[in-house]
């Protein structure tokens, strides 16, 4: 047996070697990170910020906006020569020298080899600049996990580079659901150490920066906040955009948002029984220590205000809002309980306000998630403020994607009561109807009309060379004016809908498409007569193919020439295939072979050495 040692090893070696190479191996240990930084002066304030490497190995450095080039300086991080395009690369050269834009060759030599890649220097503009140094200089353990605290310094330079800020924060951590769990470009929460006014949005420790992954337009929050505010719909969060750094990291372009929380520059609401909730999935609150309830209707409402409200101030808050929704969804709207009526527990303006935003903007999640209300001191029920729109607007991430493809509205607006309770009920009582179509026509639409016209100009004037720098960081799947005319399209396509649906009373119809669970419904609103003009041909894969379209009371194919003259309820059907046998992967073969050939050595060997054996 001793030849048989030599062969096992010979063949771990080579089964390593193998596997080494379908690693990337010997490239792999070729990378060497080069490490060129630039220094920014305005105004007797510096500022550090390093290049960042795509997955191509090609070198950006960002440049924030009010940077003055020839007040930026170059820094090498390495003892070794840089040329750019054949220009030697000088120790504090100044950025002035250099083109913007430009996807220079960066040449050095490493080790005896001569190396090349390529270097761009870009520069932002428009927007404010935030610069932050968490504690330990790395965000590894803020993105360990959401609820992980750092503490950190920030400074804050308007567009022109003028220092606004420079505060310490006590508190930076993650936040947000799916941006969270899905994205690289995180969302976080920043707690100062003493109330902080940013921007002249007003003092307050706590502050939101949101990464608007979801929305390739960055518009669909800031349009939607400021729509809000001008509409009239109290307490509005005011937000601004800005660059973000990150330990001298070039991070994207955020916003910066005001929390919604009972504060004298937020939710200015005061007295004993005022109380501020939002409606919630309960699976986001479970096991994270919060504060929530759930009616009777199942509507799960986290508190948050009181802060630290104890069991029976959440018990009574509890009672409060059953009596809102027992009042709504009487017939007669009378809470049986308290004998109030709707209209005594409500302000139906608010009400009004916050519903024609959720449904006029297609907000997917309009009724459900994220909505917030609050009561006053008298007990009377206020809807919103506003928050999260980044799957509202017609994002075709979803399944909402034309201006007809609506959520909310009677049998029509609202697709299942089981989801949207309160909207639901609402929208029954021929008061508040009477209410939304008057504030609609006199108020909604000349306002909404105005802020397409000019706000969304002054916008796109602002975030131009941001969102350029944003989608080079993080590329996704639409270019940045693509994604801005894709908004704008679709709110003058909602206008003329609902001037259609609201003001002419012309007859529409809805289509439900039903495709594995009510939250992938999409829902198509069809003038009498008319044919689904938008059915969509869903993809399938390996293991199943898409059949088609079919009545839900009939299980028969629905012929999409066919004209609606009711309400039609329509399934998604699928049919299972059985996977075909595949070739092995070409990078497993190496290894599979190897393997075979390892036994068949090991059994030749044994056999050998057991043959040798019977002759001795």
């Amino acid at each position: 047996m001793k030849k048989t040692v030599p062969i096992i090893l010979l063949s771990c070696v080579l089964l390593l070697l193998s596997v080494l190479i379908i690693l990337g191996y010997d490239q792999i240990s070729s990378e060497t990170k080069i490490s060129i930084s630039a220094e920014i002066i305005s105004n007797d304030c510096l500022e550090t910020v390093t290049c960042w490497q795509d997955e191509n190995g090609d070198y950006y450095l960002f440049i924030p906006g009010y940077a003055d080039l020839s007040q930026v300086y170059l820094h090498k991080g390495a003892s070794y020569d840089f040329f750019l395009d054949g220009i030697p690369l000088t120790e504090g050269m100044a950025v002035e020298a250099l083109q913007l834009d430009h996807a220079y060759t960066l040449a050095y030599t490493i080790y005896g080899k001569e190396k090349s890649v390529s270097l761009t220097i870009a520069r932002s503009g428009g927007v404010p600049t935030m610069y932050i140094d968490t504690f330990s200089g790395s965000m590894e353990y803020i993105h360990q996990e959401k609820n992980n605290q750092e503490s950190a310094s920030m400074r804050l330079y308007d567009a022109n580079g003028n220092l606004c800020n420079t505060a310490n924060i006590e508190e930076m951590s993650g936040r947000g659901n799916s941006t969270w769990e899905t994205s690289d470009k995180k969302p976080y929460s920043l707690c100062f150490a003493s109330e902080t006014d940013l921007l002249e949005m007003g003092a307050a420790k706590r502050w939101i920066l949101l990464a608007n992954v979801l929305d390739e337009s960055h518009l669909r929050n800031k349009l939607v906040y400021d729509f809000a505010s001008e509409f009239g719909l109290n307490y509005s969060p005011d937000s601004k955009w800005i660059d973000l750094y990150l330990n001298g990291n070039y991070v994207g372009l955020y916003l910066l948002c005001e929390r919604n929380e009972v504060h004298e520059n937020r939710v200015n609401i005061s007295g004993d029984n005022v109380n501020l909730v939002s409606l919630e999935l309960e699976s986001r609150l479970e096991n994270r220590n919060l504060n929530y309830f759930q009616t009777e209707a199942k509507q799960v409402l986290r508190v948050h205000y009181p802060l630290d409200a104890s069991t029976d101030t959440v018990a009574s808050i509890n009672n409060a809002w059953q009596s809102v929704e027992n009042a709504l969804s009487s017939p007669d709207g009378i809470d049986r309980v308290t004998g109030k009526s709707w209209q005594e527990l409500i302000d139906i303006e608010s009400w009004s306000r916050k519903y024609l935003i959720e449904e006029v903007f297609g907000n997917l999640d309009g009724g459900y998630i994220s909505q917030y209300f609050y009561m006053d001191e008298n007990g009377k029920a206020f809807a919103g403020p506003v928050w999260d729109y980044d799957y509202a607007i017609g994002n075709d991430i979803m399944w909402q994607l034309t201006a007809s493809n609506i959520q909310l509205v009677n049998k029509s607006h609202v697709h299942t009561n089981q989801y949207r309770v309160w909207f639901y009920a609402l929208w029954q009582k021929e008061e508040f109807r009477n209410c939304v179509f008057s504030m609609y026509e006199s108020e909604f639409v000349p306002l909404l009309e105005d802020i397409l016209s000019k706000n969304t100009e002054e916008y796109v004037n602002c975030l131009s060379q941001a969102a350029t720098l944003n989608s080079i960081r993080w590329p996704g799947r639409q270019n940045w004016s693509e994604a801005v005319n894709q908004v704008v399209g679709y709110m003058n396509e909602r206008i003329e809908f609902f001037h259609e649906l609201w003001l002419t009373n012309t007859e529409f119809y809805t289509v439900c498409l039903r495709n594995r669970g009510a939250e992938n419904n999409s829902y198509r609103m069809v003038v009498r007569g008319e044919t689904v003009s938008d059915l969509p041909i869903l993809e399938g894969n390996e293991y199943e193919n898409f059949l088609g379209w079919y009545y839900e009371d009939t299980n028969q194919p629905f012929d999409p020439s066919t004209p609606i003259f009711e309400d039609t309820n329509l399934y998604a059907k699928w049919e299972t295939v059985l996977p075909e046998s595949t070739t092995p992967s070409i990078k497993i073969i190496p290894i599979g072979v190897i393997t075979i050939m390892f036994f068949v050595l090991l059994f030749v060997d044994v056999k050998r050495n057991i043959i040798r054996k019977g002759r001795g």
